[in-house]
């Protein structure tokens, strides 16, 4: 056996991990599929300009990544991707939606849109950061 530090992990390497990380999960949540969802803005030369994109495991919906290019920040871009894939998401049977994101960054986007913080992680990325954790129940 040998153990190897690599900062340039091949995608093969790292599908091998995470395939046999989801053959476990399986054994606890049997029928477990990962599904990629996205949802993204274009401008008229189809350019994307904006996006979400998560991926959907059974009922949860994690979303990765949520980007608006800055001049079309503050105008409900955000907010239209994000209920757009939210509908998306409920019509596959999400009940939960889950995000992080960075404190001074866009928590309060998020708090406006129903999402509750359910913790932090305090010194991440770097000392005197702190990565946010929210959540969001799409059943009434």
């Amino acid at each position: 056996m040998q153990i190897k530090v690599t900062f340039q992990p091949s995608t093969k390497d790292i599908g091998t991990i995470y395939q046999g990380l989801m053959a476990l999960h399986e054994q606890q949540f049997p029928n477990l599929k990962e599904q990629s969802i996205a949802c993204f803005l274009r401008d008229k030369t189809a350019q994307v300009v904006g996006g979400v994109c998560g991926s959907q495991l059974a009922t949860s919906l994690y979303i990765q990544y949520l980007w608006v290019k800055p001049e079309l920040r503050g105008v409900g871009q955000g907010m239209a991707l994000l209920e757009q894939l939210e509908q998306a998401a409920k019509e596959r049977g999400v009940t939960h939606l889950f995000v992080d994101t960075f404190a001074g960054q866009a928590v309060g986007f998020y708090q406006k849109l129903g999402f509750a913080e359910t913790g932090r992680l305090r010194h991440f990325p770097v000392a005197n950061s702190e990565r946010v954790y929210l959540t969001k129940s799409l059943t009434s």
